[in-house]
């Protein structure tokens, strides 16, 4: 009968801590770190996209950290033909989402300054109910 060999002290190093990586290294920098990185590279990166309007209505917002500390606020929810649904978050207020809401009027084309990685991911996001943000808009004469 012959002995089974059992692992050494650097396999079992290398096993452990491959499992640390993946179970918790890069669940913290994909969930942790990079939508704050990709939030900023997308304010300092604006790109346009040209969209024709269906409707837009003023909504609430809500957030809630770890701590289940939160916050709300009101935005614009902009329903599109062509580019599915976007977030006007930055400038609107309690006083202004309505009027805000009414100047994006429908059948109307406008301009939209987003930002690119939340652009080019929205296929995936969309799939957790997550919209970009449109951080300005103007109509297209």
């Amino acid at each position: 009968m012959r002995a089974t060999k059992t692992e050494s002290g650097g396999q079992s190093y290398r096993k452990f801590f491959f499992l640390l990586v993946l179970f918790v290294v890069l669940p913290v920098l994909l969930l942790g770190v990079a939508p704050g990185v990709a939030e900023q590279y997308d304010r300092s990166h604006l790109m346009t996209v040209t969209c024709d309007v269906v409707d837009a209505s003023p909504a609430s917002t809500s957030s809630r950290s770890l701590r289940g500390i939160g916050a709300t606020g009101v935005q614009v929810v902009i329903e599109t033909s062509d580019c599915g649904k976007l977030l006007l978050q930055k400038g609107v207020s309690d006083q202004n989402a309505a009027s805000l809401a009414t100047e994006l009027s429908r059948g109307r084309t406008h301009e939209f300054q987003v930002g690119p990685v939340a652009w080019n991911t929205k296929a995936i996001t969309g799939l957790m109910d997550v919209s970009p943000e449109a951080y300005s808009y103007a109509p297209v004469s």
